[in-house]
């Protein structure tokens, strides 16, 4: 799995990660959306339009800790807010043949 590592942009730099995208359910409130990944809040939530659909982004940080045998499994939990019941996506990683790490400047 790749290493970013170009700093001050989104999606965050410095480490190895998954963007995953899903679709925003209409009329919700995005300010008041609340979500989580594996029991940990997330923060700085992205929303962005992507092909006319505007879509909640997140970016998980792969850790090594994370991998079992080439594997790795995330549960994002969002909470869109009134109206809507929360949302459980399990994200699987597989074939995962380790992290790259950082080149060293010359």
């Amino acid at each position: 799995m790749p290493y970013y590592e170009q700093a001050g942009s989104y999606p965050p730099q410095g480490a190895n990660w998954v963007g995953v995208a899903i679709p925003v359910p209409l009329d919700v409130d995005t300010t008041g959306v609340y979500a989580e990944i594996n029991g940990k809040p997330c923060s700085n939530l992205y929303f962005d339009t992507v092909d006319g659909k505007l879509k909640y982004i997140e970016y998980i940080s792969v850790e090594t800790g994370d991998l079992q045998d080439g594997k790795a499994s995330y549960t994002w939990v969002i909470r869109w807010g009134s109206g809507y019941g929360s949302e459980t996506i399990n994200i699987e990683l597989v074939n995962v043949d380790g992290l790259a790490s950082p080149v060293p400047e010359a």
